[in-house]
């Protein structure tokens, strides 16, 4: 790979890398639980937005699990920010991508 071509993927890194932040942010990710009756949203980073319960599962569902259905639906938001934020460094060149992914000199060692 010449010098060149090197400069050339890392500016492009490098813009790609500014862009992240204002992404994670702006980012509206979601998880649902019963039949989508419980709605989670949280953004890139996996912060809770709001929460919300449709008409049929106010009226119809067991008080005593609606906390098990909050604690699942936010779960499942949560994991889709996580597979936002793992996807994020597939827009980088490979090499970088590699390089980021392997520990910094004396890491792991003792």
């Amino acid at each position: 790979m010449s010098v060149d071509r090197v400069l050339a993927e890392a500016d492009q890194a490098y813009a790609a890398i500014q862009r992240f932040p204002g992404r994670i942010a702006a980012a509206r990710l979601s998880g649902s639980a019963g039949n989508d009756s419980v709605v989670a949203h949280v953004d890139g980073a996996g912060r809770l937005l709001r929460v919300e319960l449709s008409e049929t599962f106010l009226r119809h569902a067991d008080e005593r699990r609606l906390g098990e259905y909050l604690l699942v639906t936010i779960e499942r938001a949560g994991l889709a920010a996580e597979e936002f934020l793992a996807s994020l460094p597939g827009e980088l060149p490979a090499w970088i991508s590699e390089a980021a992914a392997r520990p910094a000199p004396g890491e792991g060692e003792r």
